[in-house]
């Protein structure tokens, strides 16, 4: 069901991108993962890179539950060591389902994390006003 949704997410992350921050995203990798003797040490759902900013979106199908929020700032923090073409950039997380419970939402923006939702054919981000643009 996980790359189902991220399937959804993936042809319009780059349109999203430039209408809520400005930029035009210059590369889009899904999945990105990096291996080492058969075992990932990274994964990434999807990596949209425009500019000096690094999109790492976190797709998730049952996205209400806590620890899954902490294992995507945990996991946040490593990037940089396991992925050279976030260096120097500034990461800005985004954690996308179809729909999400308000206090996932709230979550969320109290973590800094923009919170995205299809919401009929377009994706929006919908703690936005709250988080404000990047930086």
């Amino acid at each position: 069901m996980g790359t189902l949704v991220e399937d959804i997410f993936l042809p319009a992350i780059d349109l999203a991108v430039e209408k809520y921050f400005g930029v035009k995203v210059e590369h889009l990798m899904p999945r990105r993962r990096v291996k080492r003797d058969r075992r990932i040490l990274v994964e990434v759902d999807i990596l949209a890179l425009a500019g000096d900013l690094a999109f790492v979106v976190e797709v998730k199908a049952s996205p209400d539950r806590p620890e899954y929020v902490d294992d995507f700032l945990e996991r946040l923090v490593r990037l940089s060591e396991y992925l050279p073409e976030i260096r120097g950039k500034k990461l800005v997380p985004v954690y996308a389902t179809l729909a999400m419970a308000e206090n996932t939402v709230d979550l969320l923006t109290s973590k800094g994390i923009y919170a995205m939702v299809v919401r009929g054919d377009v994706l929006e981000i919908v703690n936005f006003g709250d988080l404000g643009p990047v930086r």
